[in-house]
């Protein structure tokens, strides 16, 4: 080979006849048979063009050995050290780099390196866990939506913790199936908060941690619960275990959430509620609910904690339930809670039930979201009718 005269040729000629010479002498390297000496030359060639004045010769070379197995380890560490243009190939496609190069290259605080480790083909638990705990929120939305990527808990629960409040991630999270429920809870509450905090006047608005601080009295407390009744009718029971454990301990395990469970129909959370409230077997509140109510209910409501002018609608939504065919050891069908929705919220317009403004108020809105989800699973049901009918013809 004539590498000398190649690196005195080097010296005179034009930036894109260098470049171009360099995607082709690192493809000599790739393909051609080479003796020692001649494999030595070539190397110290491909070093050389590490230090060229044009920024395209090294992203050539980038470009060539991005994929390759067989990149010279010099030229490999030189080029993750040059422009963007030359390391992005190799972050995103190099077989070269194991975890401890590629967490190294997260830590140098660049996005596009980042997004480009985050991109890879195939990421191991570690440097998934990795990029969670060091890089950006871009890095971060690109590893949720890498297929090649394996995400333990661990790392779903870093990433909520992080970047709960910035809606790119947030939204990939929500999308995952392996999101825990209280992860789930947690970020579907942040999400309604910003769309509140969003309708604010910009006089009303305090900036905090990305997220409005200051909202109207009780909105916080009335996302939550709305949130917990979302996340509790998909939960498994075990889920729910979790879920009201996480409620306790952030002081969301209110007896209004209670109250509002029940009136919605949601009776595997008000019975898992009440089991944590009173340190009572499921099994027994169950059996304490199903019953004609009087005493044994009047108690598991005191020990609940439960204020006494909410018996009286707890009993009436009780009675409601058993009409409705239900029981309390599984939640109502959409419709069935509708039902239930409407007759509470019929029922209560009576005064000489106590003061029951809070309740009443959030079965209306809550009758009308059953009622849309309940208007949108019927027109969903008619579409599919349709299209099987449209296909059977």
């Amino acid at each position: 080979m004539l590498i000398p005269q190649y690196l005195t040729w080097l010296q005179t000629a034009e930036d894109g006849p260098r470049a171009d010479s360099a995607r082709v002498l690192a493809r000599v390297w790739l393909q051609s048979p080479l003796d020692a000496a001649q494999r030595e030359e070539v190397r110290a060639a491909l070093i050389v063009l590490l230090d060229d004045p044009c920024a395209a010769v090294r992203q050539g070379l980038g470009e060539t050995f991005a994929a390759s197995d067989r990149t010279p380890r010099a030229v490999l560490f030189g080029l993750l050290q040059a422009e963007d243009e030359a390391a992005l190939p190799l972050l995103r496609q190099s077989p070269l780099l194991g975890d401890g190069d590629l967490i190294v290259a997260l830590g140098e605080d660049s996005t596009e390196r980042q997004v480009a480790i985050a991109s890879r083909a195939e990421l191991s638990p570690a440097l998934s866990a990795a990029i969670a705990e060091i890089a950006g929120p871009e890095a971060c939305a690109a590893l949720l939506d890498n297929a090649g990527a394996r995400l333990v808990p661990g790392t779903l629960r870093r990433l909520a913790s992080r970047f709960g409040g910035v809606s790119s991630v947030r939204e990939r999270l929500l999308a995952r199936g392996d999101l825990t429920v209280t992860h789930r809870y947690d970020l579907l509450v942040l999400r309604l908060l910003e769309q509140v905090a969003g309708c604010l006047s910009p006089a009303d608005e305090t900036k905090g941690d990305g997220l409005v601080s200051r909202l109207p009295a009780g909105v916080e407390e009335e996302t939550s619960d709305r949130v917990a009744l979302q996340v509790a009718e998909a939960a498994s029971d075990s889920d729910l275990e979790s879920l009201i454990e996480h409620l306790r301990r952030n002081g969301r395990l209110t007896t209004r959430l209670l109250l509002r469970a029940l009136c919605c129909g949601r009776m595997r959370l008000v019975t898992r509620m009440l089991s944590r409230l009173t340190d009572l077997p499921v099994e027994r509140v169950e059996r304490v609910l199903g019953g004609e109510g009087g005493a044994q209910l009047r108690a598991l409501l005191r020990k609940a904690g439960v204020p006494v002018r909410a018996h009286q609608t707890f009993q009436l939504a009780l009675w409601a339930l058993k009409d409705l065919g239900g029981t309390p050891a599984s939640d109502l069908a959409l419709r069935q809670a509708r039902e239930l929705t409407e007759t509470l919220t019929s029922e209560l317009q009576d005064e000489a039930l106590g003061e029951n403004g809070d309740i009443l108020g959030f079965l209306r809105s809550f009758a009308l979201d059953v009622s849309r989800a309940e208007a949108r699973a019927y027109l969903r049901q008619a579409v599919r009718g349709q299209i099987a009918a449209a296909s059977a013809a």
